[in-house]
């Protein structure tokens, strides 16, 4: 046995990432998770995550990052767009006036299109698209869909 002697009382215990890394296509979705957060450059954003509601891949998390105050004001303009875009996906009373990111929780589903970016020798999702749905309007799922490619920690 080897002793270490290392006091950890500073140390925090870090928390596994409920995201996972799905194939590129479109998904059924809820928002599950959102979040305000500060960008390391400043300004806010939120953090989005979908849960896939449907098909193969149900309950699996997919993040999103929507600039909502940002030095960049075209970026802030398109970030504020898809917010725009989220609250009308998801039946927000009034999509002109969020107050609160919990209005936006769990409500009605909505589509997202998702490409798969590799950076050197991590995968990540990009959400491409947000698309509103009509209630009868089905969301294809690829038949070469594969699971994805990290579990939830309780896995």
């Amino acid at each position: 046995m080897a002793k270490l002697g290392l006091d950890l009382s500073e140390n925090k215990v870090s928390k596994p990432s409920v995201f996972t890394t799905v194939p590129a296509g479109e998904y059924r979705v809820v928002v599950a998770h959102a979040e305000i957060k500060e960008a390391k450059s400043g300004g806010n954003y939120i953090e989005f995550g979908y849960e896939i509601v449907d098909g193969s891949l149900a309950s699996a998390m997919v993040k999103d990052i929507v600039n909502i105050i940002n030095a960049n004001k075209e970026a802030e303009r398109i970030g504020r767009d898809r917010l725009k875009t989220i609250a009308v996906a998801t039946g927000a009373k009034n999509p002109n006036k969020i107050a609160d990111t919990d209005e936006l929780l769990n409500k009605t589903p909505f589509a997202i299109t998702v490409t798969v970016e590799e950076d050197g020798q991590y995968k990540n999702n990009r959400v491409k698209y947000i698309n509103i749905l009509t209630s009868s309007e089905p969301v294809k799922e690829e038949a070469t869909r594969s699971k994805a490619t990290s579990k939830k920690p309780w896995e």
